[in-house]
């Protein structure tokens, strides 16, 4: 089995009704699932800062609140994402090599996305720890804009 059937195994069990990237509307109504998903992981760390807050000092609540206010934009940011999906379909614009070379490359970023809100666990609520993490999804989801366009 090779590593993109694996990728969509996996996101087959997380998300329900997600059939692949095949044509217009199922990338569409597929990405969509993919960022609601990654929504939802994200408000869950965010929650769970929220808990951990009545035992932290001033100065870490200072941080852990610019860190949390972080994360609220991003899950609004990746939930309402207009950019759309013409570079991977538009036959004017674009050869079928180059039309695949871009569908693989938004596959393998999902894939990366995936991994890092996987990876976190909500004991892993450190400073240090979320600080890297809110960057490692902003610097993703930077990449996954300029892939579609």
């Amino acid at each position: 089995m090779t590593n993109t059937s694996k990728f969509f195994e996996r996101l087959g069990k997380l998300l329900p009704g997600f059939s692949g990237y095949y044509d217009r509307e199922s990338l569409r109504e597929n990405d969509y699932q993919l960022r609601l998903y990654i929504k939802q992981k994200i408000d869950e760390i965010i929650h769970e800062i929220e808990r951990s807050k009545p035992s932290l000092n001033d100065d870490l609540l200072l941080e852990m609140d610019k860190v949390q206010n972080n994360l609220k934009l991003f899950s609004v940011k990746i939930a309402n994402q207009s950019y759309g999906y013409s570079a991977l379909f538009d036959n004017d614009n674009s050869e079928n090599d180059m039309r695949e070379n871009k569908l693989n490359s938004l596959i393998e970023h999902d894939e990366k996305l995936i991994n890092l809100v996987e990876n976190l666990t909500l004991e892993d609520k450190e400073l240090e720890d979320l600080v890297v993490f809110e960057k490692e999804l902003n610097e993703l989801l930077a990449q996954r804009i300029k892939i579609l366009r």
